[in-house]
């Protein structure tokens, strides 16, 4: 067995344990192929269970069909489970308001989980290499970012798994050549209107002329970040259960004083807190809208109201600032006073 097979299977035995039911999500690249055959070479051994799982964009006409149409004849080779889903990105893309690329994210993670769900698995593995890794990182840091933008992405998040995450890709395009396995070349990996391919294609080579080990470099501190950021985490989850203030599923008050008696650092972190409570995620939140409710507390005003993305309202009333989501017609704050007081 190579150094590369030896050090997967000691991954997998780390992700992975017997009679687990694994979701593959398969685009048909070099990454989520190598991925596949991986874990098929050692699911016998470790007696866990495959199913594969391909999102046919429609960006790209013929190709993208092609590129379905492969995955799956890969996936009866290997007498594998296959899920197909069609859908115009595009399309979608207007109605979530967004970018491609995130409607695209939002979308597969959806059918991921939906499929999930409906095999009965608990796994979902991933195709995200160590490059993936370190492009993320300079994404986040040339958007801004903070310390959990800084970590990059997670090798495990609830159920989803990322087996490559130590891999370069180069590793993988050596195993499949090695071992005569194709894969599909997606043409938009070179088109540099997208961040990403710039930041591949460009940026990186640049940084490697002034150091040549830019991408270890940043994996370490990826890595450093990460246990940093979990441990501030934890600090922050656990004052939130802890906190004098009262709060419901939707709704939740907190005293302006205690509030302002944590640090900076917590104070943000209790902002995104509380936003992930009422709404069930991050998304649309910005370092804008934690810098506003911030502020608010920092100058209350009684009757100052903040309307922050995906319906919520930040309200100063006196001592204390109510965060509130409007789900059907008009959250009333004087209901919710009465409610949990």
């Amino acid at each position: 067995m190579t150094p590369f097979l030896k050090n997967i299977e000691q991954v997998l035995k780390e992700l992975i344990t017997t009679g687990d039911k694994v979701l593959v999500g398969v685009s048909g690249g070099a990454d989520s192929i190598a991925l596949l055959h991986v874990l098929h070479r050692f699911s016998q051994i470790q007696n866990y269970s495959l199913i594969v799982a391909h999102i046919n964009h429609m960006a790209r006409g013929k190709d993208s069909d092609a590129d379905a149409g492969f995955v799956e004849s890969v996936a009866e080779k290997l007498k594998l489970p296959f899920y197909l889903k069609k859908m115009n990105i595009e399309i979608e893309r207007l109605k979530l308001k967004t970018s491609f690329q995130d409607a695209a994210r939002i979308i597969r993670y959806q059918f991921f989980e939906e499929t999930l769900q409906s095999i009965g698995g608990n796994r979902v593995a991933l195709g995200h290499t160590a490059d993936d890794q370190v492009e993320t990182i300079l994404i986040n840091i040339v958007r801004g970012t903070g310390l959990r933008g800084l970590a990059g992405i997670p090798q495990v998040r609830d159920c989803i798994i990322r087996p490559l995450l130590e891999f370069y890709r180069k590793d993988l395009e050596i195993y499949l050549k090695e071992n005569d396995i194709s894969f599909r070349e997606d043409s938009s990996n070179s088109d540099k209107k997208y961040l990403r391919n710039r930041i591949r294609h460009v940026l990186i080579p640049h940084l490697e002329t002034y150091n040549p080990g830019i991408k270890k470099c940043l994996q370490e501190m990826s890595g450093i970040a990460r246990e940093e950021d979990s441990l501030l985490s934890k600090t922050t989850t656990d004052i939130f259960k802890q906190k004098r203030g009262k709060y419901n599923e939707k709704n939740i008050i907190w005293d302006i004083e205690d509030f302002q008696s944590y640090p900076i650092a917590l104070r943000q972190r209790l902002v995104r807190e509380i936003f992930c409570h009422i709404t069930g995620d991050m998304q649309a939140i910005t370092a804008h809208h934690v810098q506003q409710i911030i502020n608010l507390f920092n100058s209350p005003k009684t009757g100052k109201v903040l309307n922050i993305p995906r319906g919520v309202t930040v309200t100063c009333s006196y001592e204390s600032v109510f965060f509130s989501i409007i789900t059907d017609g008009i959250f009333d704050n004087e209901q919710l006073v009465t409610q949990i007081a």
